[in-house]
């Protein structure tokens, strides 16, 4: 996925954002791979559903 950011505030910038899910079983843990150049100005957390 790619999420563009910051256009209205004119700092416009692109995060790439790639989730590996294991194989299925239940204790498989998603890998979240992020990329791209950013201010941080806050931070926060996503919970897959079961």
């Amino acid at each position: 996925m790619v999420s563009e950011q910051g256009t209205k505030m004119g700092r416009h910038s692109l995060l790439h954002v790639l989730i590996h899910v294991g194989s299925n079983t239940p204790n498989a843990v998603p890998v979240i791979e992020v990329g791209g150049s950013v201010v941080p100005i806050a931070t926060g957390e996503m919970t897959i559903p079961e």
